[in-house]
């Protein structure tokens, strides 16, 4: 929304530098596709069918024109555009229709002088009370559109009010405080007179005529966008800890501000946050330089004069440390506050050692290694991993010392002919290779299996799955055929076979 307004203002400028005057003389024309507007004498007049243009990216044709004292929309007219009467600062009523329906963004922003709304009867979407102030009609709730300029001190929120518009108060400068009636279920005020939530947990407005120091209750966690936009007599703030954030232009305008008080939860200043706040004297922030640099310092825009020399005070400056942590390859020295707890760090890292990683040759249970490998000669830390050479595995022949039976298991051993070492294993023969059941292994299995693999009569044909693959699928490939049977007859004449292992 402000940047909407910067962008007229710039525009405005712009017109004004380049056109004279008289270009800016018309007092009526068109302001929508069936709208029109006059001025006569100090009364602007909107009337016509239908709504009239949006103005947030251009300025209305009665923008220049002075001493507009009191504007009427007439019957007729449905809806309002956005800006429609942007700082019209004279008027001092506004009139709508029975047929107005919708209005725009910020239709009455800037509208500094207007006492009073004035809407018509019957009006089944807006209506005023007693103050002047312009409503919404809403099914469960009302909204409170814009505040009459004309309230001096407290303004009271209705129980039936569920929103208020976020440029509602923003040009309210005598109001003072915030009163909210017993049963409204959306929104509450302390008393101090500030608005927030119903929970209490979120800061939406202080009134722009509060006056001096403003504690901020515990409880609080967030910070509205412009919540203390322009509070020109603000002097002191305090935000407890809890809050994490300070919304965008929150206390942008507080010409009077000299001191501010940041909690340690802080984890940033959005922009613009103090902007043309620049009375401010003292930050005194709850935490450590490094938790400021850290969390805060990096939001800046628009806060360039918090960072000023002097002007942030630190509860912690760590005159009570120790260290806590040796330095690491990795990671410098770590040093504790005793004050405050925080851990910060000292110097830098040493970082890795590197070193070659010695070539090894293999052994029979062992990988080698060879290639350019390094490790860091500090930590250990395998900086670039060398070529692993797989273990060359035992060599030599099984003796069968213990034959298998159908309901005992065999034995073998080893030795092995490089390194020396003795294995003894368990084995069963017959669980696998003895197709026929006769107890051997021998060309009379590898026959089954070969006339079973050919389709012919065979053993296996008269055992089930289980048991035929059991028996036959030698190399445990899940399949019965030529490959089974060779390494049956391998087996059978001394040669290597999967049998053997």
């Amino acid at each position: 929304m402000r940047k909407k307004i910067i962008s007229i203002m710039l525009i405005t400028l712009m017109l004004l530098a380049f056109f004279p005057s008289t270009a800016f003389a018309a007092t009526s024309g068109t302001c929508g596709t069936n709208a029109k507007w006059k001025v006569v004498g100090n009364t602007l007049t909107i009337y016509g069918k239908g709504s009239t243009y949006d103005y947030a990216k251009t300025l209305p044709p009665w923008y220049f024109i002075e001493g507009i004292e009191k504007i009427v929309v007439s019957e007729g007219i449905t809806g309002l555009g956005d800006f429609t009467f942007y700082e019209r600062f004279e008027a001092k009523t506004i009139s709508l229709p029975k047929s107005l329906k919708t209005l725009g963004e910020d239709v009455f922003n800037v509208c500094y002088g207007t006492e009073k709304y004035i809407v018509a009867k019957g009006s089944k979407y807006f209506y005023t009370d007693e103050t002047g102030s312009l409503y919404q009609y809403g099914e469960d709730g009302d909204s409170l559109y814009a505040a009459s300029a004309k309230i001096d001190g407290k303004f009271v929120i209705k129980e039936n009010v569920k929103k208020i518009y976020s440029w509602a108060f923003h040009d309210s400068w005598y109001i003072t405080g915030f009163e909210v009636e017993e049963g409204n279920k959306y929104f509450a005020s302390d008393e101090q007179g500030a608005l927030y939530n119903k929970e209490m947990n979120y800061l939406i407005l202080l009134p722009q005529g509060y006056v001096g120091k403003f504690v901020i209750p515990e409880g609080v966690g967030v910070i509205d966008e412009y919540a203390c936009w322009y509070c020109s007599f603000l002097t002191e703030v305090v935000i407890p800890e809890g809050v994490l954030s300070i919304g965008e232009g929150a206390f942008e305008g507080c010409w009077e501000l000299t001191t501010v008080y940041l909690p340690q939860s802080l984890m940033g200043i959005n922009k613009n946050a103090f902007k043309d706040s620049d009375k401010i004297t003292d930050v005194y922030y709850n935490g450590s330089i490094t938790q400021w640099e850290k969390n805060v310092h990096k939001y800046y825009e628009g806060n360039f004069h918090l960072w000023n020399d002097g002007v942030i005070h630190y509860t912690c400056t760590h005159l009570n440390t120790q260290k806590t942590e040796d330095i690491k390859c990795l990671e410098p020295e770590k040093w504790t506050c005793s004050d405050c707890g925080e851990v910060y760090t000292v110097g830098n890292s040493l970082g890795h050692q590197s070193e070659f990683i010695p070539e090894t040759s293999p052994t029979c249970t062992d990988p080698g290694t060879s290639g350019f490998g390094s490790r860091c000669s500090l930590c250990g830390f395998i900086i670039f991993e060398p070529q692993i050479i797989p273990a060359l595995g035992h060599k030599g022949e099984w003796i069968i010392t213990k034959e298998a039976t159908k309901t005992e298991a065999g034995t073998k051993e080893r030795t092995c002919t490089v390194c020396g070492e003795k294995e003894v294993v368990s084995y069963n023969l017959y669980k696998t290779g003895d197709v026929n059941g006769d107890e051997k292994i021998n060309a009379l299995d590898a026959t089954q299996i070969l006339r079973y693999a050919n389709n012919k009569s065979s053993v296996l044909t008269s055992m089930d799955e289980s048991e035929m693959y059991g028996r036959a699928d030698v190399t445990g490939d899940g399949k019965i055929n030529a490959l089974d049977a060779t390494q049956i007859l391998r087996y059978a004449n001394n040669k290597s076979s999967v049998l053997t292992k």
